[in-house]
């Protein structure tokens, strides 16, 4: 039986896509830095090609997953000291962090990612 929901890998990670791109701050948070990523790694793939193992899009991805995923659990662990409680309404649709599937979101947002004003 599959698992895809709504087009996504699981109910989890379509629930977090909803939530960072039906929200201004988070949607504009997560454009920013991964924007800084693609900018950062693409230098460093300009100064040095060979100190990449995998394709530059690949490392892109990557590192977006990583940030991603992290960018989330810290806002999860603040969520009540802060009284964010859009997080914490998040946090509750999405049910379970551990399900969703970060590769998957940060290939979707890094394709649709703009043309960087600060190349």
């Amino acid at each position: 039986m599959s698992q895809k929901y709504e087009g996504w890998t699981n109910r989890e990670t379509w629930a977090t896509n909803y939530h960072l791109v039906n929200n201004h701050d988070m949607y504009k948070m997560l454009t920013e830095n991964l924007l800084a990523i693609r900018r950062e790694l693409t230098r460093e793939h300009a100064e040095d090609p060979k100190a990449f193992v995998v394709p530059l899009a690949s490392a892109i991805r990557h590192r977006a997953a990583d940030w991603l995923k992290d960018w989330l659990e810290i806002e999860a662990s603040e969520a009540v000291d802060r009284g964010h409680v859009y997080t914490l309404q998040m946090l509750l649709a999405i049910g379970s962090l551990w399900r969703v599937n970060w590769d998957e979101l940060a290939t979707e947002y890094v394709r649709h990612l703009p043309e960087d004003p600060c190349p």
